[in-house]
């Protein structure tokens, strides 16, 4: 169940979007177009739309004591992410710290040596969810927060916060299956085994059609090794009307504004913030 009153920042390439935690639900209470350069993540474009987005905000929570606790939910634009294999034997956490920056550098070059890490990693598990932050923009959007009195309580990866929601409406014998996140300018396609990431592909298009999900996950479970339709999936969109065609009957939708679910931080740890 959503907190009351708690508030939950979408960081997309294309917008800022502010939730609010209803009974059993999300609601839209502001948006903020960014313009980005070139359509690439840029920080200066950031700290501009935050402070449009934040300023008539701060000035209504100025009449009054109450200060909901925010998390920020930043999505792969600008908060890439990777897929380890760990095998299973068990990993010290700088261990998996420098597992990450090695995969971060060889994708991404020297400069992401000084990112802000977290992960998703428990003990025993096969592979680990990686995501590098660049230490600029995690400051940025503490500062803009803190800054206009707001309660912040967390900075994490949007697939992350998505996963753990997906994870509590799978069948609790086996929380196993396929989840598409959406994402504003791309949709991710995660293949969960009771309940942790076994695979994923980081970079489909946005606003897949259910048919299109249905071939993205025929093409992902033959390169995993699976048989196609065997397991069912769970496709997440922010409201009901994103889509016209229904039609395929593996795929469940679930609406995060009105979804009964929650957000978490990362289980295994990461850089200090």
């Amino acid at each position: 169940m959503w907190r009351r009153e708690s508030w939950v920042l979408q960081v997309g390439r294309e917008r800022l979007v502010l939730w609010q935690g209803k009974p059993g639900r999300l609601v839209c209470v502001a948006e903020q177009g960014l313009l980005c350069a070139g359509g690439a993540a840029d920080p200066r474009a950031l700290a501009d739309a935050l402070t449009s987005l934040w300023m008539p905000i701060a000035a209504s929570l100025a009449r009054t004591r109450r200060r909901p606790a925010l998390t920020v939910m930043v999505e792969s634009a600008w908060m890439p992410v990777v897929l380890l294999t760990t095998g299973t034997q068990l990993w010290r956490q700088a261990e998996l710290l420098a597992l990450a920056r090695h995969r971060f550098q060889a994708l991404y070059g020297p400069v992401s040596s000084r990112w802000h890490m977290q992960w998703d990693h428990m003990a025993g598990d096969a592979h680990a969810l990686a995501f590098g932050l660049p230490q600029e923009t995690l400051q940025l959007l503490q500062t803009s927060c803190t800054s206009h009195a707001l309660n912040l309580t967390s900075v994490q990866p949007a697939l992350a916060w998505g996963l753990n929601a997906v994870r509590t409406l799978m069948p609790r014998s086996s929380q196993s299956g396929w989840c598409l996140w959406p994402e504003q300018d791309r949709s991710l396609l995660a293949l969960l085994e009771q309940g942790r990431v076994a695979g994923l592909h980081p970079a489909l298009a946005p606003s897949l059609s259910e048919v299109a999900i249905s071939d993205a996950v025929e093409v992902e479970a033959l390169r995993q090794g699976l048989p196609y339709q065997a397991l069912d999936t769970v496709a997440v969109r922010w409201d009901a009307g994103s889509f016209e065609d229904e039609a395929v009957e593996s795929i469940r939708w679930v609406e995060l504004s009105c979804a009964n679910a929650s957000g978490f931080v990362p289980s295994a740890g990461g850089d200090a913030a």
